[in-house]
């Protein structure tokens, strides 16, 4: 906050926290991104921790699988071409692991360039548990997200201006 004459100035942070059911109440998620292109990753890790979610990336499947026997996740954010092990073998090798060695199954969703018909349903008998085609529309990652791990508390997108009202009203803290 800054004052000057008889101006205030607030800047303020407003995030979305998502929770599940591994993560802290209310705090990021950890998110596990499989993609190898290297546009695609900046992208897609500057919108998740621009709503302040943890994210390790792997470059390929194998090194998504790899990750997982080392690290705990909530979410997996999947590629499906990806040189040394695919998105799908990965997937196949996830949720073989996880009907042998536990009760738990972490979501898996799609990010690919693959959008014709019959893509969507090829993801999901893979194992996968949601799909977002590339380019990535922050809106339809997001709302992919949502689908899988409910919001704790109601927050505006920080990147919406769809709301030019201020936060909060500069008179009030004059007072």
């Amino acid at each position: 906050m800054k004052l000057v004459g008889s101006k205030v100035t607030v800047t303020a942070s407003v995030g979305l926290w998502l929770a599940s059911p591994n993560s802290c109440e209310g705090g990021p998620l950890r998110i596990l991104l499989a993609e190898d292109s290297r546009t695609n990753q900046l992208l897609a890790v500057r919108l998740l921790e621009k709503r302040g979610h943890k994210v390790r990336v792997a470059n390929n499947g194998r090194e998504a699988v790899d990750a997982l026997q080392t690290e705990s996740f909530d979410l997996i954010l999947m590629d499906i071409q990806m040189p040394e092990m695919s998105g799908i073998e990965a997937t196949a090798v996830i949720r073989e692991r996880e009907r042998r060695d536990s009760n738990s199954r972490i979501p898996i969703i799609a990010m690919t360039a693959h959008a014709m018909k019959g893509d969507r349903e090829l993801c999901i008998q893979a194992g996968m548990d949601g799909y977002v085609t590339k380019p990535v529309r922050p809106d339809a990652l997001f709302q992919a997200l949502e689908q899988f791990v409910p919001r704790s508390i109601e927050a505006s997108d920080s990147t919406s201006d769809s709301n030019d009202e201020p936060i909060i009203d500069p008179t009030a803290l004059l007072k």
